[in-house]
């Protein structure tokens, strides 16, 4: 005879459900629409001519027309043969495409920032620790430091950097 398949309720009940399961679904992308697409950066860093491990390297976008990306500070550190990969909301998961000042900091047992929900450039100046490149790469306002970040993927042209502060030609 008829099946229970054939009544409204049961049909009712699945339609629901399903519009329930697909209103969930919508919801659950919407929340990830805050995030910009990333794209793998990798680069790396020497110091005094050598690999240097433990380089905090931060990208502070320039001239930003997207509210969402003024927010972000991409952000890797450097592994013991010099090099790094750059995390903007996870480790490692790139940067969105954009033109950035770096900033470069090198504290002995600094923390490990790895993406810009945690980056804190707060907890990178506090008093007991000394950036052994003297600071003069930590302001994105006077870091001569710059990367272009473009598709499929980019990588940053090694920095050079220096304990030793330049001297005037003379």
């Amino acid at each position: 005879m008829d099946s229970l398949d054939s009544s409204p309720l049961p049909l009712f009940s699945r339609s629901l459900a399903c519009a329930v399961v697909m209103g969930g679904l919508s919801v659950m992308a919407l929340g990830c629409g805050d995030h910009l697409t990333t794209v793998p950066v990798t680069g790396s860093v020497r110091v005094d001519g050598k690999p240097a491990a433990g380089v905090q390297v931060v990208l502070h976008p320039i001239d930003a027309d997207d509210e969402r990306l003024t927010k972000l500070r991409p952000t890797g550190r450097t592994a013991a043969d010099g090099t790094f990969v750059i995390g903007t909301y996870e480790m490692a998961d790139g940067a969105p495409v954009a033109e950035y000042l770096i900033t470069a900091e090198w504290f002995a047992g600094g923390p490990e920032t790895t993406t810009s929900e945690t980056a804190d450039p707060e907890a990178n100046s506090a008093a007991t620790q000394t950036d052994r490149l003297g600071g003069r790469f930590a302001n994105p306002e006077t870091s001569a430091l710059k990367a272009s970040v473009g598709l499929p993927s980019s990588e940053i042209p090694a920095l050079d950097l220096s304990t030793q502060a330049s001297q005037p030609p003379g």
